[in-house]
C-alpha cells in the first residue's frame, strides 16, 4: 500500500521548534545515490512529512482530518519530552496510530529530559509505555539530537534509516561519502563559478541557435547552484557560501536584455532570481533581496506581455510583485511597499477575471486584499485598510457560496472580520467594531459546529469573544461585557487545563482575566477584581521567572499592577497605590526601551500620570511631570492618535499636568463616540 505521507510528526506545542527542524530536515534529505543503487525502490526523498502547524493541542478525541492524516502516514514520529508526556493530544495520536496501524513504525526523538525510572519527569507519552490493556511496555529507543546525545546529524540519520528500512551504518557510510564529495565541491566553489563564467563567455561566441541552447544550459546550472545546492547548505547554516554564486548570477542576468531572451530562458531566470531573493531575504539583506525580486518581476512581466491571456504567466508576475512589496515592507520602505502591494492586488484581480471558476485564483485576490490591508493598518492608513479588508471579506464569501463548510475559508473570513473590528475600534467607531467582532465570533461558532473537537477553533473563538467583551466594556455595557468575559475566561481555562504548556493560550487567558477584573472595577466590585488580578499576577510572575524574554507576560503583569494600584486608590490607600503605579511605570519603561509599541506607551503614560496625580510637591513630582510631558509629546503625532485608549490616557495626563481644558476637550470627543471609561475621569466630569 502507498501512503500520502512518509511520516506523521506528533509533538507538544512546547517542542514546536524541534518538530519544525525535523520536518524540514527529513523533507530536504536526499537519499544517497549509491544507497539507492544498492537498494532499488528506495525513494529519492522522504516527503511529504506531515506536521500540523495550527498549535493543535490536547483534547479527548482526534478530529476527522487528523485521523485521516494518521491513516495516510507510513510511520509515526513522536517528539518526546516532559511536555509531550503530559500532552493528552500527543498520547491520543500515538494511541490512535497504534490501534489503526499496528504494523507500522513508531519512532521517537528525545528533545528534553532523560528516560529511566530516576528521571525527574516522564519523557515518553504513556501511550508509548503502556499497552492497550494497561500492561507496562519497555521504554522505546529514541534518537537524541541534543549536543550531549547523538547530535542533530546522527539523530536525523537514525530516523531516516528507520523510514528507509535500511541499516543505520549503511546509510551513515553512504551519507558520509556524499558529504565528503559535497564539501569538496563547496571548497572548489570558486572554481565552479569560474566554470560557469567561462561557459557563459563561450556561449556568447556561438551561433545564435546554439547560443540559445548553451544559454539555457547555463541557466539550468545556475538554477542548480542556487536551488538544489541551497537546499543542502541551508540545514548546515552555510547559505553564505552561495553569495559569490548569487553575485555572479546577478551580474550575468543584468547583462541580458529580457526582450531578447526566449520564453524558456526568461522563465528560468525568473525562477533563479526568485531563489536568490529568498536567500537574501533569509540573510536580512533587504536591498539585495529587492534587486533580485525586481529582476524576477521584470522577466515575469515580459512573459506576461508576450502571453497576455495565459493565467500562469500573470500569476508569476503577481508573485514577483508580492515579494518586492513584502521585502520593501520589511525594510521599512512602506510607501513603496504599498505601491507594489497595490500592483499585486491589480494583477490578482486580472487573474481572477480570466477564470472566475478557479478557486485558487479567486483566493489569490483575497490574499492580496488582506496583505494590503495589514500594511495599511501598520502605516496608519485606516480608511484604506478598511476598504481592503472589506475586499478580503467579499472574496471569502464568494468562495463560501460553493462550499459553505470550507473551514480554511471560514477562518480567513473570521480573521478579516476581526481585523475590520480592530480598525473600527482604533478609529473610535466602537459600535461598528462591536458588530464586526460579533460577526467574527459567529463565523468561529460555525467552525466549531463543523469540527466540535477542534481545539484551535475553540481558542480563536475565545479570543474573538474577548474582543467582543472588551468593546462592550468600552461602550459602558458592563453587564453584557461581564457575561461575555466570564464565558471567555471559562473557555480559556478549559483549554489551558487540557494543554498547560501552550504559551499562546496562557497569554490570552491572562489578558481575559485582566479584562474581567477591569469590568469589576468599573462596577465598584473591588474585592472580586482584586482576587482576579492577584491570580493573574501570580501566574504571570511564574511565567516570567521561567522566561524573562516573554514581553507579552511582562506587559500583562504591568497592566495588572496598574489596575491593582487603582483598586488601592479607590480603597483609600494612596501609599500602596503609589507603589503599584511606580512598579507598573518601571515595567512599562523597560518594555518601551526594547521596542516602539503604542500599547506599552499607553500603559506607561497611564502609570506615570496616575503617580503624578497622587504625588506631593517636590523633586520627585518634577521628575514625574517631565516624564509625563515627554510621553504625551511623543504620542501626539502617532497614526494611532484616534485610538480610544490612547485618547483616554492623554485626557488623564493632561489633567494631571494641570491642563484641564485640553483634558475636558478630549473627554467630550470620546463621549461623542459612545466611549465610557472603566476608571472614573479625573475631576469626575460628566
Amino acid at each position: 500500500m502507498s501512503y500520502q505521507y512518509s511520516a506523521f510528526i506528533s509533538y507538544s506545542h512546547a517542542d514546536e521548534p524541534w518538530a519544525a527542524w525535523l520536518q524540514r530536515s527529513l523533507e530536504r534529505y536526499r537519499t544517497p545515490r549509491r544507497l539507492r543503487a544498492a537498494n532499488p525502490g528506495l525513494p529519492s526523498r522522504l516527503k511529504p512529512v506531515f506536521r500540523d502547524k495550527e498549535d493543535l493541542s490536547s483534547g479527548m478525541d482526534l478530529g476527522a482530518v487528523l485521523q485521516e492524516k494518521l491513516r495516510q502516514s507510513e510511520a509515526l514520529i513522536v517528539i518526546c519530552s516532559p511536555a509531550s508526556a503530559r500532552s493528552r493530544w500527543t498520547n491520543e495520536e500515538v494511541r490512535y496510530f497504534r490501534q489503526h496501524a499496528p504494523d507500522r513504525q513508531v519512532l521517537c526523538l528525545l528533545v528534553d529530559g532523560s528516560p529511566g525510572d530516576g528521571a525527574d519527569a516522564p519523557v515518553f507519552p504513556s501511550a508509548l509505555t503502556q499497552g492497550p490493556d494497561g500492561e507496562t511496555l519497555p521504554e522505546p529507543l529514541a534518537a537524541d539530537p541534543r549536543p550531549h546525545g547523538d547530535g542533530k546529524r546522527l539523530a536525523l540519520l537514525k530516523i531516516a534509516s528507520a523510514l528507509f528500512g535500511v541499516e543505520l551504518d549503511d546509510l551513515r557510510q553512504r551519507d558520509q561519502q556524499r558529504r565528503m564529495r559535497f564539501l569538496a565541491g563547496v571548497a572548489a566553489g570558486s572554481a565552479l563559478i569560474a566554470v560557469i563564467t567561462i561557459a557563459l563567455a563561450i556561449a556568447a561566441q556561438l551561433a545564435r541557435k546554439d547560443a540559445d541552447r548553451r544559454l539555457q544550459q547555463s541557466e539550468d546550472l545556475l538554477g542548480f547552484m542556487v536551488g538544489d545546492l541551497r537546499a543542502q547548505l541551508e540545514p548546515l547554516g552555510q547559505l553564505g557560501i552561495l553569495d559569490a554564486v548569487g553575485e555572479r548570477a546577478m551580474a550575468h542576468f543584468s547583462s541580458t536584455v529580457p526582450s531578447d531572451l526566449t520564453d524558456e530562458v526568461l522563465a528560468s531566470q525568473a525562477r533563479v532570481l526568485t531563489q536568490i531573493g529568498e536567500v537574501r531575504l533569509q540573510q536580512a539583506r533587504w536591498t539585495d533581496a529587492v534587486a533580485a525580486f525586481a529582476a524576477a518581476y521584470e522577466r515575469s512581466a515580459e512573459l506576461t506581455e508576450r502571453h497576455p491571456g495565459v493565467g500562469e504567466r500573470l500569476f508569476d508576475r503577481g508573485q514577483a510583485e508580492f515579494w518586492v512589496g513584502y521585502v520593501l515592507w520589511r525594510e521599512g520602505r512602506t510607501d513603496e511597499a504599498r505601491d507594489w502591494m497595490n500592483r499585486y492586488l491589480a494583477t490578482s484581480q486580472d487573474l481572477q477575471a480570466l477564470k472566475p471558476e478557479r478557486r485558487d485564483w479567486v483566493a489569490e485576490t483575497g490574499y492580496a486584499h488582506h496583505n494590503l490591508a495589514v500594511l495599511s493598518v501598520e502605516t496608519g492608513h485606516l480608511e484604506e485598510a478598511s476598504r481592503a479588508f472589506a475586499g478580503s471579506v467579499a472574496i471569502a464569501r464568494t468562495l463560501l457560496d460553493d462550499n459553505p463548510a470550507d473551514t480554511a475559508v471560514l477562518k480567513g473570513l473570521s480573521d478579516s472580520l476581526s481585523w475590520q473590528g480592530t480598525v473600527a475600534r482604533n478609529r473610535g467607531r466602537l459600535q461598528e467594531a462591536l458588530e464586526f467582532f460579533r460577526e467574527s465570533s459567529a463565523v468561529l461558532e460555525t467552525m466549531t459546529g463543523i469540527e466540535p473537537e477542534n481545539v484551535v477553533f475553540r481558542f480563536h473563538l475565545a479570543r474573538s469573544m474577548l474582543f467582543v467583551g472588551q468593546v462592550q466594556a468600552l461602550l459602558g455595557e458592563l453587564q453584557p461585557a461581564g457575561q461575555t468575559l466570564d464565558a471567555t475566561v471559562d473557555l480559556l481555562r478549559d483549554l489551558n487545563r487540557q494543554d498547560p504548556d501552550n504559551r499562546k493560550w496562557r497569554r490570552i487567558l491572562s489578558t481575559a482575566i485582566n479584562a474581567r477584573a477591569q469590568v469589576h472595577v468599573a462596577r465598584d466590585e473591588l474585592e472580586v477584581a482584586s482576587r482576579l488580578l492577584g491570580e493573574s499576577s501570580a501566574n504571570l510572575e511564574q511565567r516570567i521567572a521561567l522566561d524573562d524574554s516573554d514581553r507579552f507576560a511582562r506587559r500583562a503583569l504591568a497592566s495588572a499592577r496598574l489596575w491593582s494600584g487603582r483598586i488601592d486608590a479607590a480603597r483609600g490607600a494612596p501609599q500602596k497605590a503609589a507603589l503599584q503605579f511606580k512598579d507598573a511605570a518601571e515595567m512599562y519603561a523597560t518594555l518601551a526601551s526594547e521596542s516602539d509599541d503604542v500599547a506599552v506607551a499607553i500603559g506607561q503614560g497611564e502609570a506615570v500620570c496616575e503617580s503624578l496625580a497622587l504625588s506631593d510637591p517636590g523633586s520627585g513630582r518634577q521628575a514625574l511631570r517631565a516624564e509625563a510631558q515627554r510621553i504625551v509629546g511623543s504620542l501626539m503625532d502617532r497614526p494611532e492618535q484616534d485610538k480610544p485608549l490612547l485618547r483616554d490616557m492623554l485626557a488623564r495626563c493632561r489633567w494631571a499636568l494641570g491642563e484641564q481644558q485640553q483634558s475636558l476637550a478630549i473627554i467630550a470627543q470620546l463621549n461623542e463616540t459612545g466611549y465610557r471609561p472603566l476608571w472614573p475621569w479625573p475631576g469626575n466630569p460628566e
